[in-house]
């Protein structure tokens, strides 16, 4: 639902698929770091006050040898979203469809460092 007003400031998401992967890095931690596309005071709903999102660059795969899929996570910002938080260790993408992915697949994330920081415990 968001999409067009994501379109209007210049991001263009339609070729992607039109949902999320919610990726669970527990044990491990992320760091955001700069975005690559920020959004201020999206009022995308009547329901809802006006949002700050974020996307920051990353790739997914499916193996260490198989093809990589150009993606960004989606980060709707906590401060302008209070009736909803997502867990600290849960990184939600958006990105092309990945062939035989379901849940509870194992998936390969990567991102340059100064857009996104991964620590183990």
């Amino acid at each position: 639902m968001q999409a067009p007003f994501f379109l209007k400031e210049g991001l263009n998401l339609s070729h992607f698929f039109q949902g999320t992967i919610n990726l669970d890095l527990s044990p491990s931690t992320f760091k955001l770091g700069a975005p690559r596309h920020q959004f201020k005071s999206i009022a995308w709903t009547e329901h809802l006050q006006a949002e700050n999102f974020s996307f920051y660059s990353c790739e997914l795969s499916k193996s260490t040898d198989g093809p990589v899929f150009d993606c960004l996570v989606y980060w709707p910002h906590p401060s302008t979203k209070p009736a909803f938080h997502q867990k600290d260790s849960v990184l939600e993408i958006v990105g092309p469809h990945v062939p035989e992915l379901s849940c509870g697949s194992e998936i390969y994330i990567a991102a340059p460092r100064s857009s996104i920081t991964f620590s183990s415990p």
